[in-house]
């Protein structure tokens, strides 16, 4: 039989081309199109367990396609915020270990992105810095501590659960008003930068306690934990 010059759906095959099964290129890509909205999870599977089964292709094609594939994403990316945003929200762990990987391999350039963005947008990133100390301001009060120790600051997750443990008041007066962390054991007589030696504390009782030992402040202290 003899093959037309055009496909059922009037595509000119001599310039598109035409598949071994009689489709026009045009119509392949349709039909395929079709079947991977219609068998989202199917093919995802199936593409999943061939990269899986074939590590060494999967890595020679990236590093041959890096640009293009950077290129796509950041165009998806651009084009779907609003999903980008909530695979960012649900996996905060995967982009927090990617955004490090790509640090470390890229640090020279991280530094150059991060100072023309600033040189940009100098006010609006005034305006978010100082939104995150005040939002922080117990964690930024601990690094100068742990620096002086020579130990890696507080992680956020240790700051939430200080405050899950004592409330969000100084542990002494009952303030509202917290400024920092205090180290129930001094710092100075060598007082450990960890949850069991570290309470919510306002600036008046920081400055009385000081470096001395936490029996000068009996009588002032209140245990919330303990009257819930």
């Amino acid at each position: 039989m003899r093959k037309t010059r055009f496909c059922p759906q009037g595509h000119d095959t001599w310039e598109v081309g035409r598949t071994k099964y009689g489709l026009c290129a045009i119509c392949k890509k349709q039909i395929g199109k079709k079947y991977r909205a219609a068998n989202r999870e199917k093919v995802n599977a199936r593409n999943k367990a061939w990269r899986e089964d074939n590590p060494e292709k999967v890595k020679t094609w990236y590093e041959a396609n890096r640009e293009k594939v950077c290129a796509r994403s950041r165009a998806w990316r651009k084009a779907n915020p609003t999903l980008t945003k909530a695979w960012r929200e649900a996996n905060p762990k995967k982009e927090a270990a990617w955004s490090r990987k790509w640090y470390e391999t890229n640090r020279e350039k991280a530094k150059a992105n991060s100072k023309a963005w600033y040189e940009a947008n100098r006010e609006r990133s005034n305006i978010t810095n100082k939104a995150w100390r005040i939002k922080n301001r117990l964690r930024l009060s601990l690094r100068t501590a742990a620096r002086r120790a020579k130990v890696p600051p507080l992680k956020k997750e240790t700051c939430d659960r200080i405050l899950s443990y004592y409330g969000s008041a100084c542990v002494y007066c009952g303030s509202a008003d917290i400024s920092g962390f205090d180290h129930l054991i001094p710092a100075s007589q060598e007082g450990p930068t960890s949850f069991e030696n570290l309470a919510p504390c306002c600036r008046s009782c920081n400055a009385t306690k000081g470096a001395r030992p936490i029996w000068v402040m009996l009588g002032r202290e209140r245990f919330p934990h303990v009257a819930a």
